[in-house]
């Protein structure tokens, strides 16, 4: 019984040390304007709407103008920069699995390709086209 009751006190000790400041965790601020402040999560410090555990990343939480476009272009998507020349990629088009019908033909999207083309009124600059669908005959 009395092992019992020491294991109880160290139990209610070692709880009680486990609170406290840890010095470490950032202020909370929640942008009102995000969510209706429901996000209590969300710290925007400069008050664009982004920020660390927010709906959209911040690249610069000090700067109002930047918010996520450091993550634009990571990987190939529409307008995004590419070099003249380069070939084709396979992509999955959001009409996969379509039919159409053309010329009295059933077609199908049996899959998609983005291409690397000049961009219009841009003289020297390529980017990527959206993730096109390639349709054949059933």
């Amino acid at each position: 019984m009395r092992a019992t009751g020491f294991g109880c006190v160290l139990s209610v000790l070692l709880l009680a040390g486990c609170g406290g400041d840890d010095g470490g965790t950032p202020p909370v601020s929640v942008d009102p304007g995000d969510d209706g402040g429901t996000n209590s999560r969300c710290i925007d410090e400069d008050g664009d709407g982004a920020g660390r555990r927010c709906p959209t990343v911040d690249c610069d939480d000090n700067d109002p103008e930047v918010t996520n476009e450091c993550t634009l272009c990571r990987e190939p998507s529409k307008d995004c920069p590419c070099e003249e020349g380069t070939a084709p990629l396979e992509c999955t088009p959001k009409e996969l699995g379509d039919q159409v019908e053309m010329n009295g033909q059933l077609l199908q999207c049996t899959e998609g390709a983005r291409y690397c083309q000049e961009a219009a009124g841009v003289e020297d600059t390529w980017v990527w086209t959206d993730c096109n669908g390639l349709f054949t005959p059933l």
